[in-house]
């Protein structure tokens, strides 16, 4: 899928031009080209708030920080990876559902087989719902695999090691779930969507992995009916850094969502949450992408850096996708403002 981008840039196999059509770059994948990152990712200054009242129950950051612990840590107190066909993968599988039982969601699996790394894998995303009255629905979604390799750690040594993946995607499976448990009262459904199988783009080259499988195989199996009964989806993907920024993601301010888009940012700014930035930058491959493709209302939620040729925080797909690069403070700021803007709907 191809689109002009608003600062006019091109992410190409050789390095980042000016001007052309655009080329998607993979949400949590390495930027075609990419060079090994020039430093070793620290823990940065937390960017500040404003802090203001919220009706109770109001999100909790630290609550959403403690499902990003749960996700990364295993039974055994080790690390866990999420890798698609995995144990680890499917036991975050299972916690979410859960979770979500927990609180009351009706939850089921959406079963599927994909092409990762030279072989055929069975994948399964988490669907959770609260029923409504309007026969509309929202889609609120996030992907909980993890990278199998950290093909752009600065040790070349490590880049065939796989990726904690705190950030990415520990971070907004964690908004996800804390959202759930203070969902202010809508008329429309609420669908939460936790897909599987994002993460492994060009993994095992030359054999054929794509990015976005889970998203993509849940879009193409929904209906005309089901397409038809979506007010929005909203994807948030690699929301947790200290030093988070939250431009507009391209394909969401140029598609049929983006005036999800303005509302989203317009009641982030009432609120005082300076993560978000109120300017169009990189067009990326994520989540929201295939139901872009359908006419869906989709904004994605990502960090990206401005005018970075990189697009992402140093720590992606490396070995410093950990906890350290975790803050309680902008998980709060993304959970606080779609709890907000959920309210208004």
């Amino acid at each position: 899928m191809r689109r002009a981008l608003a600062l006019a840039v091109v992410l190409l196999a050789a390095g980042c031009t000016v001007g052309g059509p655009a080329q998607p770059t993979p949400a949590t994948g390495s930027t075609p080209g990419t060079t090994t990152p020039e430093h070793t990712p620290t823990a940065s200054t937390p960017v500040v708030t404003t802090p203001r009242a919220l009706p109770d129950p109001a999100f909790d950051g630290e609550r959403a920080l403690d499902h990003v612990r749960a996700q990364v840590t295993g039974a055994d107190g080790g690390p866990r990876y999420r890798i698609p066909g995995t144990e680890g993968n499917a036991e975050v599988a299972r916690y979410v559902d859960a979770e979500m039982a927990a609180l009351g969601f009706a939850v089921t699996w959406h079963h599927f087989n994909a092409s990762y790394g030279c072989r055929e894998v069975a994948m399964h995303n988490v669907v959770a719902e609260r029923a409504g009255t309007s026969g509309r629905t929202i889609l609120l979604a996030a992907h909980y695999d993890t990278r199998p390799v950290a093909d752009k750690d600065p040790d070349v040594g490590k880049r065939g090691q796989p990726v904690l993946g705190a950030n990415d995607a520990g971070s907004g499976v964690g908004v996800l779930l804390e959202l759930a448990r203070v969902l202010p009262p809508t008329e429309d459904a609420v669908r939460f969507l936790f897909f599987d199988g994002e993460d492994g783009g060009g993994y095992l080259a030359p054999c054929r992995t794509d990015w976005i499988l889970g998203s993509r195989a849940y879009a193409e199996q929904m209906s005309a009916q089901d397409i038809a009964a979506v007010r929005a989806l909203l994807l948030v993907d690699m929301v947790g850094d200290p030093q988070l920024l939250l431009p507009k993601e391209g394909y969401s301010a140029s598609g049929p969502g983006a005036h999800v888009q303005d509302a989203l940012y317009s009641i982030a700014d009432q609120l005082g949450h300076e993560q978000f930035v109120d300017e169009e930058s990189y067009s990326i491959t994520d989540d929201h992408v295939p139901f872009i493709e359908r006419m869906i209302p989709a904004v994605d939620l990502i960090h990206i850096i401005p005018g970075d040729p990189k697009v992402f925080p140093s720590w992606h797909h490396t070995t410093f996708d950990d906890l350290d690069h975790v803050s309680a403070s902008s998980l709060d700021a993304v959970g606080e403002t779609i709890e907000a803007w959920l309210a208004t709907l």
